[in-house]
């Protein structure tokens, strides 16, 4: 995929028209199922954030500035390695600095709150007779990936240069479960009939995938870091707690010397459940070493 980037400069300066054209060439899609298509699209997606309401541009701006000339994968189909970029291998991209965490935390706000805009409107639609389950679900299900992948790059501080092979693959994996529980809710709704279901419970239902964006974010976050978020005992979203996806708690990370980090279960600004609780107070100071983590953890599990 090619993508013109002249919109990224009116993006960041304020100044002259928002030009969203890209040019495509088509590439073999990453192993995760990701596309180049869907980034492509969820590159759109973010300027038309930004477009319709103009004072996300400096929360979102960010996520615009690593979008590189070259978007493709940099290796032939069946030999995509760990290590591949998503874009040519050649090109060298300078990164600005990490985003913090406060406008990390801000972006996705940002992100949750246009899918569940585009979730609710779809759902009274449904509720209305305009559109049938089918286009509904599809819907939904291009939001919930759009979100995702938004929102990933967020806690990545919109690095999309340095998302491997791997994360897309583990991300990819993460909307397909998703999208295996959005499809049996869709199913529900054929069997009970659209007409019988409130848009208040359509609107509460389908704002539980939006706030699974929080486990997509920490990843995200955790790569940023320096850390393989597949090491993290749980990640906050993942439902692994009594708050299930709607979890508001985060990881803090800190290096303590050469590959090594110490990892604490940090409370965030909600109403916590028992599993949260008892995680903030035994997952202090976890020791990971080259990768791996050392310190034994007290298993506190909802669901597991």
């Amino acid at each position: 995929m090619y993508v013109d980037t002249r919109f990224i400069k009116y993006i960041l300066s304020g100044s002259g028209p928002l030009v969203t054209e890209i040019n495509l060439v088509e590439e073999p899609a990453p192993e995760s199922g990701l596309s180049s298509e869907d980034i492509k699209d969820v590159i759109v997606w973010i300027i038309s954030i930004i477009e319709r309401v103009p004072e996300t541009r400096e929360i979102l701006g960010f996520l615009l500035e690593d979008v590189p000339e070259e978007y493709r994968p940099s290796g032939e189909a069946g030999d995509l390695v760990a290590t591949s970029s998503v874009f040519k291998r050649s090109r060298v991209i300078s990164l600005g600095p990490r985003v913090n965490r406060a406008d990390k935390e801000r972006a996705a706000r940002v992100i949750e709150a246009a899918y569940n805009a585009e979730a609710e409107s779809l759902n009274q639609a449904l509720a209305d007779g305009s559109i049938g389950v089918d286009t509904w679900y599809e819907g939904i299900r291009k939001s919930i990936s759009r979100g995702h992948v938004s929102t990933y790059s967020v806690g990545r501080s919109g690095a999309w240069s340095s998302i491997s092979f791997s994360e897309w693959g583990r991300l990819g994996q993460r909307i397909r479960r998703q999208n295996q529980f959005l499809q049996a809710f869709a199913d529900d709704i054929r069997k009970r009939g659209a007409e019988n279901i409130s848009v208040k419970y359509l609107n509460n239902r389908t704002g539980l995938y939006g706030a699974n964006f929080r486990e997509s974010l920490e990843a995200g976050n955790a790569r940023d870091r320096g850390l393989d978020p597949s090491v993290l005992p749980a990640i906050p979203g993942d439902g692994t707690t009594q708050c299930l996806v709607r979890c508001k708690c985060r990881w803090t990370i800190r290096p303590s010397g050469r590959d090594r980090y110490l990892i604490s279960w940090r409370l965030g600004q909600a109403e916590h459940c028992a599993t949260c609780n008892s995680r903030a107070r035994d997952w202090v100071n976890l020791e990971v070493y080259k990768g791996n983590l050392i310190s034994e953890v007290v298993p506190h599990y909802y669901n597991r």
